[in-house]
């Protein structure tokens, strides 16, 4: 039996790794000829990142800039709409008048010593209650408890709007359409609403005080305030 020296050792394992080497150049040649068939670049594709890791990423680093866009902010930290005055002229309505109900973001009932009076808020639309749209109907709601959190059981000051004077200032559910301010420190109620994003512009009618709330409505969409913020 024949010993191998040192020297048949080296060759061998020289010849090994010759052959090793030659059979990845076969591969990696083969690859770029397949790639160079299909019109690929080779380079560009071979050095590209796992595309499971580049998805992952992609998805997560959205979500957080996607998060990090809403700023949330709380009504206790909202700028207050507040009027320098009350109500008074001839669009003012007399008396005061306690609030005794919400129903939603923008018709409440007052009440005193004359009765009951239903009144659509003008120049704003909250979204509906009973919206099927899942976040319309998150919105309205969140939309009363803010309108309720500002006046219930508050007293409050009617002031209508000219534009409304033929119509005799109802809408055809029969509510008296005016602006609310709180009697307290005479907060300007629609305006209020309006500027804590809770409706869109709301042209469908003339008011006067549109070109007023179209300022408070691009500056609630500034902050992403309540509808802007999603």
């Amino acid at each position: 039996m024949e010993v191998l020296t040192s020297k048949h050792r080296q060759r061998i394992l020289a010849g090994l790794v010759l052959i090793l080497a030659l059979g990845l150049f076969s591969c990696r040649e083969s690859e770029r000829h397949k790639a160079k068939r299909m019109g690929l670049d080779y380079e560009q594709e071979s050095s590209a990142p796992d595309p499971r890791k580049a998805v992952d990423f992609s998805i997560a680093d959205t979500l957080f800039e996607e998060e990090s866009s809403i700023v949330s902010v709380s009504p206790s930290t909202a700028p207050l709409i507040i009027a320098d005055a009350l109500p008074s002229g001839p669009m003012a309505m007399e008396d005061s008048w306690t609030v005794v109900d919400v129903y939603d973001g923008d018709t409440i009932t007052i009440s005193n010593s004359y009765g009951e009076l239903k009144v659509r808020l003008l120049g704003y639309d909250t979204p509906e209650m009973r919206d099927a749209d899942p976040f319309n109907k998150e919105m309205a709601t969140e939309a009363r408890d803010y309108l309720r959190s500002l006046i219930i059981g508050q007293t409050v000051r009617l002031r209508l709007d000219r534009q409304n004077i033929q119509r005799e200032h109802l809408d055809r559910y029969g509510r008296t359409l005016a602006y609310v301010y709180r009697e307290s420190d005479k907060l300007y109620v629609n305006a209020q609403m309006m500027r804590m994003g809770y409706s869109r512009e709301y042209e469908k009618f003339a008011f006067e005080d549109l070109r007023y709330y179209r300022t408070l409505a691009a500056q609630a969409k500034e902050e992403n305030r309540g509808l802007w913020a999603y």
